[in-house]
């Protein structure tokens, strides 16, 4: 059997989870050996209810955590308090790959490798080197795999640690039936729509799009920006960072809130332009994946893994925090439909050959094949 155990946080949820309930969702769908352990989920993704086992313990973490760093030792002990009887037992063979959150891997190595059972850690972001670092070091001495989202944050790792083994880099891909071109081509404005979609937190950057949008307006420009999301995910309460975001909103800007599924991908279709301005080393987005998926030409800061996905075409990079240079690149392309056409095609070839679904999917069962 193999369990997959989501951090504290997250939610097994199509409308309320992230991007690690996306990942599981997508890849293991076809998995029926494999379960998926959180604290809380619903049946949006089509799981039958004996794949999902719901430990709503887990969720108190969040609140231990909060409220200071604890050692490696303690973070084991509070964990096993808070799972108690939750998790399943595990068995000789079992494969046990726990998303994001090494105090968990912590907590679990013993029990793990009491049960001659297999430890998989699969990080997702870099907030582990700062904030778990210890207990990144305990657990990659017993764990049989580290996996990373991306080639920048397995550097970033090793970098801090030169003397990690047993390391490898899967990345997030997107689901290509659902995001996939308008099939009447891409749209030829006037005005251009540039969508971004993504949290709505400082580090994904949406007032430097907001202030490239208010320079643009200031020059006429005939494009409209469309912002989706929401602080974090569904159902999630406006911030004062969200509340700053909607104030003094220039006239070619529009929020529409949070969306998901199909609506979200429809949202894609009717753009000509995507933009992630994110201002941090972002490890590996998925939604840059779902808007090559969808044919659009992506403009994104050259910063963490962003670049990794587009190797092979199919987006402008440019440095982060720099309102003016975005905004020319993006009136550089709203003026340019061939350009924009170019980058369209090669967006959805690279994703065709190395982003989906399917592609992840088979590279995942050969990491567990060679455990």
């Amino acid at each position: 059997m193999i369990y997959h155990l989501f951090d504290e946080r997250e939610i097994f949820s199509e409308f309320e989870g992230g991007a690690i309930s996306r990942w599981a969702a997508n890849v293991l769908r076809h998995q029926p050996d494999t379960h998926i352990v959180c604290s809380k989920a619903d049946d949006s993704w089509g799981f039958t209810p004996e794949r999902i086992h719901v430990a709503p313990r887990l969720s108190r973490y969040m609140n231990y955590r909060a409220r200071r760093f604890y050692p490696v030792w303690l973070n084991r002990f509070l964990l096993g308090r808070l799972y108690g009887k939750d998790l399943p037992a595990f068995r000789p063979g079992d494969v046990v790959w726990v998303h994001g959150q090494p105090a968990i891997a912590a907590a679990l190595l013993p029990r793990i490798k009491a049960a001659k059972a297999k430890l998989v850690l699969h990080l997702h972001g870099s907030a582990f080197l700062t904030h778990a670092a210890g207990l990144l070091k305990y657990v990659a001495r017993g764990a049989d795999l580290l996996v990373f989202c991306s080639q920048f944050l397995e550097r970033e790792a090793k970098g801090r640690f030169p003397h990690l083994e047993r390391t490898t880099v899967l990345y997030n891909g997107a689901d290509g039936r659902l995001f996939h071109p308008h099939p009447d081509g891409t749209r030829t404005g006037p005005p251009i729509e540039i969508l971004f979609a993504s949290r709505l937190v400082p580090e994904k950057g949406a007032h430097v799009l907001l202030e490239a949008m208010r320079l643009l307006a200031h020059q006429q420009a005939p494009v409209h920006a469309v912002i989706c999301g929401a602080a974090f995910f569904g159902g999630s309460a406006p911030t004062p960072y969200v509340h700053s975001l909607q104030q003094d909103v220039p006239a070619n800007v529009t929020f529409v809130g949070y969306e998901h599924g199909q609506t979200l991908a429809e949202r894609f279709r009717a753009s000509d332009l995507f933009c992630l301005p994110a201002t941090y080393e972002d490890p590996f987005p998925l939604v840059t994946l779902e808007a090559m998926a969808s044919g659009l030409p992506v403009v994104a800061s050259a910063t963490g893994g962003i670049p990794e996905a587009f190797r092979a075409g199919g987006g402008k990079l440019i440095a982060p925090n720099d309102a003016r240079l975005l905004a020319d690149t993006l009136l550089h392309l709203a003026q340019d439909p061939s350009q924009r056409r170019l980058l369209a095609e090669e967006a959805r070839r690279s994703f065709e050959q190395s982003f989906s679904w399917a592609t992840i999917e088979a590279r995942y069962s050969t990491l567990l094949e060679a455990l």
